[in-house]
């Protein structure tokens, strides 16, 4: 038997990894950033210089009157601040969109036993004291194993079983843990390495980036 420990560091390092190569994930709280300086530079430039839009604007409208600095100040600030709201919104969303395999997921466990993997985890929201998620994947019954090595995101293609007890000391559980077939992503942040082990363990393992 093998029990691996989470790496909690590795785990946010390969989280923020996983960030970045998603450009339009990553660079959408920047936008609003952007937004948020270029609307102020405008305005300021528009409301504030004694140039040419002024000299246009005077011409088309005699009666503009003279520039109010509060009002131009408070329009600036308040639409800084829908921006940069906006901004906190967007990052925070970022991170639960990329993080439902990664930060979600808390009090983890790993176990390899009999050609099994057991993985165990929380929810980080919504879960009781007692609940847990295990996942079983039987080895000898995956079609293929995927390792993106930039990512370190192992993904498992074949069958495995995910059942959610309400009360895992007691096995209280409504899942009957029947096997399905499909795909199931678990990222590298284990030692010993889970991607190291399954090669020393016999199993063939693409290895992509």
């Amino acid at each position: 038997m093998i029990r691996f420990r989470i790496d909690d560091r590795k785990k946010k390092v390969i989280h923020q990894k996983f960030i970045r190569s998603k450009p339009a994930l990553y660079l959408c709280p920047f936008m609003f950033v952007f937004l948020a300086v270029a609307f102020s530079a405008i305005v300021l430039i528009y409301s504030l210089t004694d140039g040419s839009v002024f000299v246009i604007r005077d011409i088309m409208e005699p009666d503009y009157g003279a520039k109010d600095f509060v009002v131009v100040s408070f329009v600036i600030g308040t639409a800084d601040i829908v921006f940069l709201f906006l901004a906190l919104i967007s990052k925070i969303a970022v991170k639960r969109i990329t993080g439902r395999n990664l930060s979600e997921r808390i009090n983890e466990s790993l176990i390899y036993e009999n050609h099994v993997l057991m993985y165990g985890y929380q929810n980080y929201a919504g879960s009781t004291e007692d609940d847990r998620v295990i996942v079983r994947i039987p080895l000898e019954r995956q079609r293929q194993i995927i390792y993106k090595k930039d990512a370190e995101q192992i993904c498992f293609s074949g069958f495995y079983s995910s059942a959610y007890y309400e009360d895992y000391r007691t096995g209280q559980t409504r899942a009957d843990g029947s096997f399905t077939e499909g795909n199931f992503v678990l990222f590298d942040y284990f030692t010993p390495s889970l991607a190291n082990t399954l090669k020393s363990i016999g199993m063939e393992v693409m290895e992509l980036g």
